[in-house]
């Protein structure tokens, strides 16, 4: 039954694509966001994985994704986004939680967020100051949710990697968590770009990609592998 994940995998890229380049719109965004949703559900109800602790808290984390898909649009508090930012932040905090029932933590991984939270604290400062992005009355917040989709990112290529040190069948999976969510941190990233910053392109090389297009890609593709990862 695994092997219909891939079947969700096609449509998801097939839906990246026409949300790229045909269809712009919030719409074919939604349907776009629900390839992944879709497959966390249908993983999650096989194999028995609804009995998952990590299965159930990766798929609530999916399903709050897709609500802030829909909610960024909206501002709250003089905020720019906040409703979508909310959410984005609860479904990261539900990932970081899925990491830590899948490889529990000790003292020297708490021991390291302290330098993260000083590594964010302080690109957000070079963010305001050097690369002039406006977050106006949303700093506060985005400081908030950079620390904790930092955390995400962390946890969660140490839970890929401590799977994929044990080899075996799960290794590919473990791989497809770490790119998952170092590729959430870049959609992030373009996301913020294209907000708050006033350039509306990034440079690869020589290459010019658009940042919604690049945090469109980005973002599709993590929320997919993610939910791949209930294999684990």
């Amino acid at each position: 039954m695994e092997y219909f994940y891939f079947i969700f995998l096609a449509v998801a890229v097939f839906c990246t694509y026409r949300y790229m380049y045909k269809d712009w719109s919030l719409k074919m965004k939604m349907i776009t966001a629900s390839t992944f949703l879709t497959a966390g559900l249908f993983l999650l109800l096989t194999g028995a994985r609804y009995t998952s602790p990590y299965c159930c808290l990766l798929f609530a984390g999916l399903a709050a994704s897709f609500i802030g898909d829909y909610t960024l649009k909206f501002n709250a508090f003089g905020m720019k986004g906040l409703p979508g930012i909310i959410s984005f932040a609860t479904a990261h905090i539900l990932y970081i939680s899925a990491f830590a029932v899948r490889v529990p933590l000790t003292k020297n991984t708490l021991w390291l967020l302290i330098p993260w939270g000083i590594i964010v604290t302080f690109f957000v400062w070079l963010g305001t100051k050097k690369i002039k992005i406006n977050f106006a009355g949303t700093g506060p917040a985005i400081l908030v949710y950079a620390m904790i989709i930092c955390v995400m990112v962390l946890l969660g290529l140490r839970a890929g990697i401590a799977v994929a040190a044990h080899g075996g069948i799960k290794t590919l999976q473990a791989i497809a968590l770490c790119i998952a969510v170092v590729s959430f941190m870049a959609s992030d990233c373009g996301v913020c770009m294209q907000m708050f910053g006033s350039a509306p392109d990034v440079y690869i090389g020589k290459h010019k990609l658009n940042f919604d297009r690049f945090s469109s890609v980005t973002y599709f593709g993590a929320q997919i592998l993610l939910a791949a990862s209930m294999m684990l």
